[in-house]
């Protein structure tokens, strides 16, 4: 894999089926106090783990994100 050469592009690209992010949210959820964030950035990751789950809650078909 090139690193910091100019005129090379890399694209890589992955899928992850939505129980497993599912499980991630939860996980980062249950975790979240013991990252120490200032309170401000606590609230931000709430609010976004919050919209990722209710869109996962809205579509819980098994396909990949």
């Amino acid at each position: 894999m090139a690193q910091q050469s100019s005129g090379v592009t890399q694209m890589v690209s992955m899928g992850v089926h939505l129980n497993d992010f599912a499980r991630l949210v939860d996980e980062i959820t249950t975790h979240l106090d013991e990252l120490g964030l200032h309170p401000t950035e606590h609230r931000k990751v709430q609010a976004q783990l919050a919209v990722l789950s209710a869109e996962m809650a809205s579509n819980r078909r098994a396909e990949p994100v």
